[in-house]
């Protein structure tokens, strides 16, 4: 019998020790920092400083400050890490860019990796596909293979840009079993695979056999990740699991969520097969995260800033399982140089002891050397900002269309966006005559099936809508379209899910 090779084992790399900064040390250089002595409250300069000395701190007023600081201090962009902001109204030229110490930068980032190696986001037998990237100065891919390499997998960088040929050829030779990019590519990668797998005439087949690949895991990141989108990922590509990273050019990378099994549909309990929590805001994309407390703190404010939690001392009602949802305000104990003091997201969560997360405990079981007395658990809802939007003086709910009408199987939605405009609205310009008065609202869909729509589809979707959200004196029309037929941020190429061409 020919003797068989000897199985070459993983590397697994040391991690560096903890370094990070303490909460009173990031106060005291918060206090002398340009950014945020204005923000220093008149009633506690005599005081010990806490996170209540600073008023809330936002996108607008960063902008301002490191412009700033930028014009009057030379010195400023020295030995700096520079990332932009990917949201979906940025561009190359007109965004937030976030500057960093680049030693801060390096150490945050081998912190961030430890995390996610410890919850498996990446593992040392990975062969991951990287397909993240965007325009000039977005350094997405660079993150994220940055982290891959720390977590001691195997990155191949092939970027958001690669046609999907390319991407099924290069998973293919060097057998990749995981694939990581922003949602949106994702689903563009799925689409195209089904468009393959639905040449062979044997629908019965694995993705494995019909396309070669034998993909175990996807890793999400930019925007969350709806449960039917997840199937979808699970019908076409074949994945398991799904995981994600979470982070922003303001905190860096800080979260992330472990890979869990797709869950399939339950038609009584609706999209997520968790009814009980369908009155929850998000419901549809809220995703369970991990995060270190020596790393970050994480407060929960509701809309008139008053703080409902915070990870240094959560609150009794969240430990019995009674969610407190609000915004969610970051503190970086990773950044000094450029301190992030009570930033505030956007992003809805709540936060959870980690004795209460279930991933936790079967982790345990796996690796009874974890020490999770430091982690904490965040339950990640979507966006604060623009989850709804005015029509006709109507308030209307993006999770409502997303319950009601787009999660519902027999519609087929893959993704969807609503253009709000007047019927004089010049489409090239964005300019607006207001001759009529009479608000439309497009709405783009892509299907998960890439077949020819059902006779009279548009139509029935757009009456739907209107019997079940929209009120009758508002306009609705629904266009079918691929990926190329929705708009997107300049800058991360994000999906703007509201386009509002009235201002």
């Amino acid at each position: 019998m020919p003797q068989m090779e000897p199985q070459i084992e993983p590397q697994i790399l040391p991690q560096d020790p903890l370094s990070t900064y303490h909460l009173s040390t990031i106060l005291s250089q918060a206090s002398a920092h340009p950014t945020y002595k204005p923000l220093l409250r008149d009633d506690t300069f005599q005081a010990p400083l806490t996170l209540q000395s600073f008023d809330f701190v936002n996108k607008d007023h960063l902008l301002r400050t490191f412009d700033y600081l930028i014009r009057n201090q030379p010195s400023f962009l020295h030995s700096t890490y520079i990332s932009p902001t990917g949201g979906t109204h940025s561009s190359a030229t007109t965004h937030l860019y976030f500057f960093t110490s680049t030693t801060e930068n390096r150490a945050q980032r081998k912190l961030a990796s430890t995390l996610l190696s410890t919850i498996n986001v990446f593992e040392p037998t990975d062969i991951v596909v990287n397909l993240h990237g965007g325009v000039p100065m977005y350094r997405s891919q660079d993150l994220i293979g940055t982290l891959i390499d720390h977590c001691g997998a195997t990155e191949l960088s092939v970027g958001a840009s690669a046609q999907d040929v390319e991407v099924i050829w290069i998973a293919k030779q060097f057998k990749a079993n995981v694939v990581t990019a922003s949602s949106t590519r994702l689903l563009q990668l799925a689409r195209y695979v089904q468009g393959l797998t639905r040449q062979n005439s044997a629908a019965e087949m694995k993705v494995e056999e019909q396309v070669g690949l034998k993909l175990e895991k996807a890793v999400f990141t930019s925007e969350p990740l709806s449960k039917m989108q997840e199937r979808f990922l699970k019908e076409t590509l074949g994945v398991e699991t799904v995981a994600s990273v979470f982070g922003s050019a303001e905190a860096g990378p800080w979260a992330g969520s472990p890979p869990l099994p797709v869950v399939g549909y339950n038609r009584e309990a609706g999209e997520d097969s968790v009814g009980r929590q369908s009155d929850l805001p998000g419901s549809g994309i809220m995703r369970m995260f991990i995060f270190d407390k020596r790393q970050i703190v994480v407060e929960i404010i509701d809309d008139d800033g008053n703080v409902l939690d915070d990870s240094t001392r959560l609150r009794l009602k969240a430990r019995a399982g009674k969610s407190l949802i609000g915004e969610i305000v970051l503190t970086s104990l990773t950044r000094f140089r450029n301190p992030l003091v009570r930033y505030r997201s956007g992003d809805l969560g709540s936060l959870h002891d980690i004795s209460s997360v279930q991933y936790v405990q079967d982790l345990l079981k796996r690796k009874p050397e974890t020490d999770v007395r430091f982690l904490c658990g965040l339950t990640l809802y979507g966006r604060s900002t623009k989850s709804s939007f005015f029509a006709q003086s109507v308030n209307i709910d993006v999770n409502e269309l997303d319950q009601r009408i787009f999660n519902k199987p027999e519609w087929d939605v893959l993704e969807w966006q609503v253009i709000i405009y007047v019927p004089n609205t010049d489409e090239e310009e964005g300019k607006v005559t207001f001759e009529s008065e009479v608000e439309t609202l497009e709405f783009r869909v892509v299907r998960k099936n890439r077949d020819v729509a059902p006779e009279g589809y548009e139509k029935k979707l757009a009456q739907e809508i209107i019997a079940k959200v929209i009120p009758m004196e508002i306009k609705v029309v629904v266009k079918e379209v691929d990926y190329k037929g929705l708009e997107r941020g300049r800058m991360a190429g994000k999906v703007k899910k509201i386009v509002d061409r009235r201002v």
